[in-house]
């Protein structure tokens, strides 16, 4: 998990990054907290990267909260 940020509207949020298949798929999401970080929510969706020869992976992630509420996230 990368640093989590705190948005305007007080949501907690932290970029994740799973293995889903045998082959090395790998998927990346955010999961999120309303209430500090007593429970915290995985995304309804996200980003799925197939494996090339077995090799997969996300690292390196940022997110950012722009002006206008919406959400930037970097990944390598």
């Amino acid at each position: 998990y990368a640093n989590p940020i705190r948005t305007s509207t007080g949501r907690l949020i932290v970029t994740s990054g799973f293995v889903i298949g045998d082959d090395g798929t790998f998927a990346g999401s955010v999961v999120y907290s309303d209430d500090n970080g007593l429970t915290w929510t995985k995304s309804a969706s996200g980003l799925t990267i197939p494996s090339i020869g077995g090799e997969g992976g996300v690292s390196g992630t940022a997110i950012i909260e722009r002006a206008d509420g919406s959400l930037l996230i970097y990944a390598r």
